[in-house]
């Protein structure tokens, strides 16, 4: 069984140095009629002068970067919706400071009813021997939240880590980022 992240907690994913280092990265979250379609993910590219390229957001409208070996899939089932990602981390160019991995609320499949707290799991596995690293469980709730930062992929000394954010905001994720980190976009 993998290790259950929370927040704060740090975890090392491989070295910078490795020919080959990929990961895929599975979220998933179980709807009801009121809940489907409600959470889209996003990937955020970080270059090295705080600057975000709007080419370099991953999400179901912009499915792969240019030259970073990022990669965005969906899949809707009956009852679960599973979204992925997959990193090539050895891809990844030295300008690139961090990877900021989102979630964002959309706000007009709300309904006047109150909207139910969506329940989510990431799980974060090595992508060639889909060996399970570690997980993040949390719940969204939709009238409060309108995105959560969950987590970012950074390179340390020689070593690529991930930091457990789990930061929810009011405002959109775009707002958040840009707070968080001081981006131009």
């Amino acid at each position: 069984m993998a290790k259950l992240l929370i927040k704060g907690e740090k975890v090392m994913l491989g070295k910078t140095s490795a020919s080959f280092n990929s990961l895929e990265l599975n979220f998933t979250y179980h709807f009801t009629p009121e809940t489907k379609g409600l959470v889209d993910l996003f990937l955020f590219v970080l270059e090295a002068d705080s600057n975000l390229n709007s080419q370099e957001i991953v999400f179901y409208n912009n499915p792969q970067s240019t030259g970073h070996g990022i990669s965005y899939r969906e899949k809707l089932r009956e009852t679960t919706e599973e979204k992925s990602y997959q990193i090539e981390l050895h891809k990844i160019s030295d300008q690139v400071q961090k990877l900021v991995l989102g979630l964002a609320v959309n706000q007009q499949l709300l309904t006047e009813a109150e909207a139910e707290a969506v329940n989510y799991q990431w799980s974060f596995c090595e992508k060639i021997s889909r060996q399970e690293l570690f997980q993040i469980k949390e719940k969204v709730s939709p009238q409060a939240d309108k995105s959560i930062l969950i987590g970012e992929i950074y390179q340390y000394k020689e070593m690529w880590k991930f930091n457990t954010i789990l930061h929810p905001s009011h405002l959109g994720l775009m707002g958040l980022v840009k707070s968080l980190y001081g981006v131009e976009i």
